[in-house]
């Protein structure tokens, strides 16, 4: 889905969500996906928020962050308060914040860790006043405009960037987590031809068995877990948004066997593709 606003393409949109309830009610959306970022901030909600299958409260403080092509839905119930933030990346690289930039950030995960993050009272106001500074010059439409938003929507990524950042790590934690990061890049560039860990591993220069030892250690899982979690997501992303057949669907995801992409995904899932897709249409 394409952003627009008033009907028109745009590459940036601010919404309350008191608008999205006036204009449509409680909102109660189907598993859906967007080609643009979202931010998601209630004030004051009611309901809960899936992103790539995992289900969160949705509550005062708590914000959500939405990648280009990850499946997220909103259920709410009574009369939120809160506010939608919705860009592309053209937007962001028009006004000088890359895709390096969105990498470094711990605020937007493609996968594996996306957890919303919690604003402490006393650092919400200083938020606010950035989100503030964005519907101003978003609702003015004055000269350059896009600029100023651009800069206020930095400083507040920047500023939730410092808010769920960790310690200084130690040199060997940073070594681990160099490793870890590399992993996770690798994976999801690769994880539709490549699923064994040796394959990783010999791209990073590692033996398997390292490889295995830091990501445990450091993301709570083995690295064969993680890229069949990869894999499970991408198959049920496809089972929803594409009319693709289950032996399809396995060769999309480089298994030659029909049979051994239908025995994975009933392993991971406890079903098979067909019924999930059934359960998501009753």
């Amino acid at each position: 889905m394409d952003l627009e606003w008033e009907g028109k393409p745009a590459d940036f949109v601010f919404k309350t969500m008191e608008e999205i309830h006036a204009r449509f009610g409680e909102i109660q959306d189907p598993p859906h996906r967007h080609n643009y970022f979202t931010i998601i901030w209630p004030y004051e909600v009611s309901g809960t928020h899936m992103l790539d299958f995992t289900t969160h409260q949705m509550t005062p403080n708590r914000l959500f962050f939405i990648l280009p092509g990850q499946v997220h839905q909103v259920m709410s119930s009574g009369l939120p308060r809160g506010v939608v933030l919705l860009f592309t990346a053209h937007f962001l690289q028009a006004n000088g914040i890359g895709p390096d930039f969105i990498e470094r950030l711990r605020i937007f995960r493609r996968f594996g860790i996306n957890p919303p993050l919690e604003i402490p009272d006393d650092k919400a106001p200083a938020l606010r006043g950035w989100v503030e500074g964005i519907e101003k010059h978003f609702r003015q439409r004055g000269r350059l405009w896009e600029q100023a938003v651009g800069a206020f929507l930095k400083l507040f990524l920047i500023e939730c960037h410092g808010l769920c950042d960790a310690p200084s790590p130690s040199p060997s934690e940073t070594a681990g987590q160099a490793i870890l990061q590399q992993f996770r890049d690798l994976v999801e560039r690769h994880f539709r031809t490549q699923h064994k860990v040796a394959d990783y591993s010999a791209r990073i220069g590692i033996t398997a068995g390292h490889l295995t030892d830091v990501v445990r250690e450091l993301a709570g899982t083995s690295p064969k877990e993680f890229i069949q979690e990869r894999l499970l997501l991408e198959a049920r992303r496809l089972a929803i948004f594409t009319t693709l057949s289950a032996k399809e669907i396995g060769f999309e995801l480089g298994f030659e066997d029909p049979a051994h992409f239908s025995k994975f995904f009933k392993k991971q899932l406890g079903t098979s593709l067909s019924d999930f897709r059934r359960s998501l249409a009753s």
